[in-house]
């Protein structure tokens, strides 16, 4: 047996399951089944997008989003690290900012050594 609360009386009364369980009208929902994951498939490139001047112009090619153009380049799975994919041009960059950032921790640390012996 089940009980539902009545709202004019205030008190619990006898009631169908299907009121008791269901109030006001609602009913279950039936669950849909899940969509189906699809495992191996990779998204598709977003399609080339070129600057309003076009490559063509004076400043086009200066202004022309080539992330798209060497995206081949930076995803192909060759062992090297993506900062170094384009070749001796990275190698160098990478070589100097190294350096650079090497020799300014250095002066820092001496000249907060300098600092600190103050005499």
């Amino acid at each position: 047996m089940a009980f539902r609360y009545n709202t004019s009386t205030g008190k619990l009364s006898p009631s169908t399951p299907q009121l008791a369980y269901n109030p006001e009208g609602i009913k279950k929902l039936k669950c849909a089944d899940p969509p189906k994951i699809q495992w191996a498939v990779k998204p598709m490139p977003p399609a080339p997008q070129y600057s309003p001047l076009g490559g063509d112009q004076i400043f086009g090619s200066l202004i022309r989003n080539r992330v798209y153009e060497k995206w081949p380049l930076f995803q192909a799975n060759d062992g090297v690290p993506v900062h170094l994919k384009r070749g001796a041009r990275d190698r160098v960059s990478f070589m100097l900012f190294a350096g650079f950032v090497g020799c300014s921790t250095l002066y820092t640390l001496f000249q907060l050594g300098r600092l600190i012996n103050k005499k």
